[in-house]
């Protein structure tokens, strides 16, 4: 299978620490070994695939500098548009079981916005947010129109990392998501979701060999 994908991108720096870039270009995507071949149980893969491609572009700034002499941080912010075709989802069919299908055309739009601050370098919080609108562009009434399955119009997430020596982290992270469609045919909505996650890990003077222990979803969280 052959693809082309050329890109085009303008980077500017005003003044230091501030950059304002575009780029616009063409993606393709092969369908990846799990989405061709896996079978997880709760999925399946599909080999019948098509590959991804589609235009897309963004547009976005970027700003980063020292606060006082212990503290630091940077900000950005990323309006994006695209507009794929065959673009790969996965879907749950009338076994509850997901499968990964292409949508002949499909586009989506949105804002994404990341923000970091850092003091001392002993505490570092960390946090992404993401609004995206997607569109079935189906020729089909009942799908023309829809949003696009397990993609949802909001997600987000939070990191706080401590540092008390330079060997140990101590961290905490939480990330939520809002609810999303299922199906096709928009006719499921799932709740929205707030994953709570916590770590800690030990690396012996700092270098980088680290032992790592992780407990993810805290509280168990299915739904809201």
């Amino acid at each position: 299978t052959f693809g082309w994908a050329p890109q085009l991108a303008v980077r500017l720096e005003p003044k230091p620490g501030w950059v304002v870039w575009t780029s616009v270009g063409r993606g393709y995507r092969l369908p990846d070994v799990w989405e061709l071949y896996g079978n997880r149980g709760a999925s399946v893969g599909n080999l019948e695939l098509n590959p991804e491609s589609g235009w897309r572009g963004d547009v976005g700034f970027s700003v980063d500098g020292a606060f006082s002499k212990v503290s630091s941080g940077s900000l950005a912010l990323v309006a994006f548009y695209k507009r794929d075709q065959d673009r790969i989802v996965y879907i749950q069919n009338a076994t509850s079981t997901l499968v990964p299908v292409n949508f002949g055309e499909s586009r989506a739009w949105g804002l994404e916005t990341s923000a970091m601050w850092d003091l001392s370098e002993r505490v570092f919080v960390q946090g992404q947010l993401t609004f995206m609108w997607t569109e079935n562009l189906d020729e089909r009434p009942e799908l023309r129109g829809n949003r696009l399955p397990r993609v949802p119009l909001a997600s987000g997430s939070v990191s706080i990392t401590a540092k008390p020596h330079k060997s140990l982290s101590l961290g905490y992270g939480l990330t939520l998501t809002a609810g999303n469609y299922w199906d096709a045919t928009n006719w499921y909505l799932s709740a929205p979701r707030h994953i709570h996650n916590s770590w800690l890990r030990f690396s012996p003077d700092g270098g980088p060999l680290s032992v790592e222990l992780s407990v993810l979803n805290l509280f168990n969280r299915t739904k809201t």
